[in-house]
């Protein structure tokens, strides 16, 4: 089984993480971790798993100050894990 991860964050920006750059690749990391632990905990034999990429990226329209308008941006958030 092939896997693809992709981590997504919006423009708005981060004080926990310092760069919403980091903030995708974190959600790219986690998302990786929780997934190995759970098809681990399936029983399915890890060494037939293979992350073929793991993509970080910041995306979206650019931040105007208007982070309350959660409907504009909470699309670019996301983490996407796509198997084949």
């Amino acid at each position: 089984m092939n896997i693809e991860i992709e981590g997504s964050a919006s423009y708005v920006p981060t004080r926990t993480f310092g760069s919403n750059k980091k903030l995708s690749t974190y959600r790219s990391n986690e998302a990786k971790e929780m997934l190995m632990n759970k098809l681990k905990a399936a029983g399915v034999n890890l060494s037939e798993v293979k992350i073929v990429s793991i993509n970080s990226v910041v995306q979206g329209p650019k931040y105007k100050g208007d982070f309350k308008d959660t409907e504009k941006y909470n699309k670019f958030q996301y983490i996407k894990l796509k198997a084949f």
